[in-house]
């Protein structure tokens, strides 16, 4: 990796922007497994998932969606390298790996398991199913009892990108999905999120498991190497201050 990113930063005749693009392309056919080429994200997806017009836009719709949103952990992390002087691909290699903690981009992967779960379960039984994952608190990996892809702390009524996603479904062609997310809302009171509008998505077309979070990491690629720029240009390193707040020892007992 760090040849790759020099050898990009030094090309010649290449101008900031150009070399944006070029990023863009290299994360594109990295996540994908793809050889590299100038084709739009959603036109790669068509054909990487064979995909036809109606997956297509709504692929292009979850890319669109995904580009960015403010300074979430994994954008503030890109400015943080970013401002410290690193190339564009360290900083892109540090918004995946950000973006893959479950609590962040990875929480798709939750959603899908859930997800695919509550759908094999015969329809009269899923409101029990999802009463039963909602008490379930997860202690490996952390999580307060909630339902994956429910609520989200910006959007108390309701995350605006996961609701046009699931507008651009098929409500009966996909009533399964459309049938989990109103029991949930039933039984919570909070709205779907913009982690299971990419999952549904993932499961309506039929698109290869983890796709969710691919259609996430590319969309965001987008915001994340527009933010880096704009870092780069301030010339500045982000450098947050931190003050203790624990107990000091007892010096006198030592």
């Amino acid at each position: 990796m760090p040849l790759l990113t020099n050898t990009v930063e030094e090309m010649p005749g290449m101008h900031t922007h150009q070399k944006a693009m070029l990023w863009m392309h290299l994360t594109a056919a990295a996540l994908l497994g793809i050889a590299p080429d100038y084709q739009a994200f959603h036109q790669k997806l068509a054909a990487a998932w064979q995909l036809n017009e109606d997956q297509t836009e709504l692929v292009r719709a979850a890319l669109v969606v995904s580009a960015d949103h403010e300074l979430n952990v994994s954008t503030f992390t890109v400015r943080c390298v970013a401002s410290a002087g690193a190339n564009m691909g360290m900083a892109l290699v540090a918004g995946l790996a950000a973006l893959s903690g479950p609590k962040h981009g990875g929480e798709s992967l939750r959603v899908s398991r859930m997800l695919r779960a509550a759908m094999a379960t015969p329809p009269s039984d899923i409101s029990s199913f999802l009463s039963k994952r909602l008490s379930k608190h997860d202690a490996h990996e952390h999580f307060s009892p909630r339902l994956p892809g429910f609520s989200h702390p910006l959007y108390p009524d309701g995350d605006p990108r996961g609701a046009l996603l699931m507008k651009m479904l098929d409500r009966n062609r996909h009533a399964g999905l459309f049938a989990i997310a109103d029991m949930a809302d039933d039984l919570t009171g909070q709205k779907l999120n913009i982690d299971f509008g990419l999952v549904a998505i993932e499961i309506a077309c039929q698109l290869p498991p983890g796709a969710a979070q691919i259609l996430f990491a590319l969309g965001r690629t987008a915001g994340w190497i527009a933010h880096a720029m704009e870092q780069i240009e301030t010339g500045q390193l982000i450098r947050p201050r931190a003050r203790y707040v624990g107990k000091f020892p007892d010096i006198g007992a030592v």
